[in-house]
């Protein structure tokens, strides 16, 4: 029987979760727990009866079991670890994302670097392997500048490759692999350009073919790829 406490938490507040993450299950309860914990949501009962209604139709089958069946008690933690054991990824297959992990595209070296990140599995530390992977999707110039001097961190080595990357004007094509290029053709570069207050870095950097844009830019598709 639902408790007092319950009952009052069900009246006293109202959330929405956004639809359950299959592939982003652990993110997705630090958000979820951010939510209850921001309107004082502590009872068991009413945390599984949120959870349970973000939940779209093939993930509830998954674990109908406990939906329809649960434990008398801890269901919110029953029900969350299952769905976390149901959608974690196992070493091999985070190994092989990561192996696989499609070069630059239009993204900066960190942001490259956030992503993969996010697959390594809990628990796991990202060894040296991992390093190079990462340090493989850059450009041949920015890895050369990088791997000069040793950084404390992942997250540190990432910020230097920023920098070099947006100071070198290195060439990314969006649709590489492992970051390799015909070593035949050497380095990739764009022509040396002054940089346009009116733009922001992504249009700068890759004009039409941008795919994410920041505030303040002026872009238009309108502009001649010769202005850009």
């Amino acid at each position: 029987m639902p408790s007092n406490q319950d009952t009052h938490e069900a009246n006293a507040v109202s959330i929405k979760l956004p639809t359950f993450w299959p592939q982003r299950a652990q993110i997705w309860f630090v958000q979820a727990e951010a939510q209850f914990t921001i309107k004082g949501i502590t009872a068991d009962v009413t945390k599984n009866s949120y959870v349970t209604a973000s939940l779209d139709q093939d993930t509830a089958t998954r674990v109908l079991d406990i939906l329809t069946n649960p434990p008398s008690t801890n269901k919110y933690e029953t029900l969350k670890q299952r769905l976390i054991d149901n959608y974690k990824l196992s070493e091999r297959e985070a190994a092989s994302r990561i192996l696989d992990i499609g070069g630059l595209g239009d993204s900066k070296p960190s942001e490259l670097l956030d992503k993969m990140l996010a697959i390594v599995p809990p628990g796991q530390e990202p060894g040296f392997l991992f390093k190079e992977v990462f340090l493989r999707q850059l450009p041949a110039e920015v890895q050369s500048l990088i791997t000069q001097q040793d950084y404390p961190t992942l997250r540190d080595l990432a910020k230097a490759a920023d920098k070099h990357f947006m100071s070198t004007g290195a060439t990314i094509n969006a649709t590489m692999k492992g970051g390799k290029h015909n070593k035949r053709d050497g380095p990739r570069h764009q022509h040396s350009k002054t940089p346009d207050p009116d733009l922001c870095w992504y249009h700068q950097k890759f004009g039409k073919q941008a795919t994410k844009c920041t505030a303040p830019c002026k872009f238009s598709e309108n502009w001649t790829a010769g202005h850009l």
